[in-house]
Formats: C-alpha cells, sequence, structure tokens
C-alpha cells in the first residue's frame, strides 16, 4: 500500500454491532495477543463492549509519525460516537506530511520507481495491502536507511524554537 492511497482502517471488535458501527469485521481469534488482547479479554468478561482500530500504514513509513494516519483513526471514533470535533490542525498536519513526503519521493528516483510499482500493484488488486515478503526486494533502500533519510528530512522540515 502506496502512501498516495487512503488509510485503510482494520480491526476487531467481538460485538457484531459495535464491529458493525467502526466497519470492521467482528474477529474470530481467540487468545489474547498482548496488552491490548488482555485488556479487551478483561473487558468483555465484564460487559463492557471493546474494539481495536489500526491504520494501516506504508511499511516504508510505519517508523514515523503519521498525521494522516491518527486523522483517519479519530475520524472513525468521532463517527461511532456521534460526535464532531475542530480537525483543521491534523488536517494541515497531514496535508504538509503528503507535501513533504512527495517532496522526499521527487527527489529519490529509486523511491519514485518504487511507490510507483506499490500504486500499480494496488490498482491491480481489490483490496490494496502490503507488498509480499520479497516481493521488491532490493528495489528500496533498506527500511532504516529509508525511515533515517525520512526522519531527517521532516527534522529539516521543522521550525526553529528558542
Amino acid at each position: 500500500m502506496p502512501h498516495t492511497r487512503p488509510v485503510k482502517l482494520v480491526g476487531g471488535a467481538h460485538d457484531p454491532e459495535l464491529s458493525a458501527r467502526l466497519g470492521i469485521r467482528p474477529t474470530r481469534y481467540e487468545g489474547p495477543t498482548g496488552i491490548v488482547g488482555v485488556l479487551n479479554t478483561l473487558c468483555r468478561e465484564r460487559g463492557v463492549p471493546t474494539a481495536s482500530l489500526w491504520a494501516n500504514v506504508p511499511h516504508y513509513i510505519s517508523g514515523i509519525e503519521n498525521p494522516k494516519a491518527s486523522m483517519a483513526l479519530v475520524r472513525r471514533v468521532l463517527s461511532l460516537l456521534n460526535a464532531e470535533a475542530d480537525l483543521s490542525d491534523l488536517e494541515e498536519a497531514a496535508r504538509q506530511f503528503d507535501q513533504n513526503l512527495e517532496e522526499i519521493v521527487s527527489q529519490n528516483g529509486k523511491i519514485a520507481e518504487y511507490v510507483t510499482k506499490l500504486e500499480r500493484k494496488s490498482l491491480d488488486e481489490d483490496e490494496p495491502g502490503p507488498a509480499r515478503p520479497g516481493e521488491f526486494r532490493d528495489e528500496l533502500p533498506s527500511s532504516g536507511d529509508l525511515a533515517a533519510e525520512i526522519e531527517q528530512f521532516f527534522r529539516q522540515q521543522r521550525p526553529e524554537t528558542s
């Protein structure tokens, strides 16, 4: 899934009504998966409905803050709660995030080529998803190098504070 596509939310809930309201399918997995799973299980045992939401983000930018993913999650929760909030700051952060990523991509031909391949792949699939392991091996700098390059770019974009 490239960063140029809408953020896809996934998740799980044991309550079918809550799942439907969140637009997620109820999970069939049984058993805890970590602290979130433990807390969900404890709540369910006490009659408290729970759900978990995750935002899928491209693997090549998974190590940095992603306001687009945050905005997708906040909007889904606001919809669930039938609430409204001023998201203008988050929308601006998401716009700036997209602009910064586009600048990075335009400055690195290898990254641009990789993103283009991911875009084509996501158009060919019914549901865009991450590349299979090894599918684009050696076509992009290592994830650590790429994350470092992106983080350095974002640091350079921050205004100086005094």
